[in-house]
């Protein structure tokens, strides 16, 4: 999906929607995550990785809205629909995939 947005110049918003939709998510699911990995008994030293990136992908996910979304919106307005048809588009695609593990999961 990434690769097919970012080898095709006139789809590079839709790109740009995607890692934002990608960065947004990823403290949330880290969270889960963690937690599922203590319920089996990982320790947290074993996940300082994981534990640090809830608050360091917060800060990305931030400086990537601020520093990059915001300024080529600000400078293009047109562009917002494509970044957000992008963003869309990573969501359904991860919508897809946690549908698929569960039906994996639960067989």
């Amino acid at each position: 999906m990434y690769f097919s947005a970012v080898f095709n110049r006139k789809r590079l918003p839709e790109a740009i929607g995607m890692m934002l939709a990608t960065e947004m998510m990823v403290p949330g699911r880290l969270e889960e995550q963690i937690k599922g990995w203590r319920r089996v008994g990982f320790a947290d030293e074993n996940m300082r990785y994981l534990i640090d990136h809830t608050i360091i992908d917060i800060e990305h996910a931030e400086g990537w809205m601020q520093k990059v979304v915001k300024p080529i919106i600000y400078n293009e307005p047109k562009i917002m629909d494509d970044i957000i048809m992008g963003m869309a588009r990573r969501l359904y695609y991860s919508e897809k995939i946690c549908e698929s593990m569960l039906e994996f999961l639960t067989r």
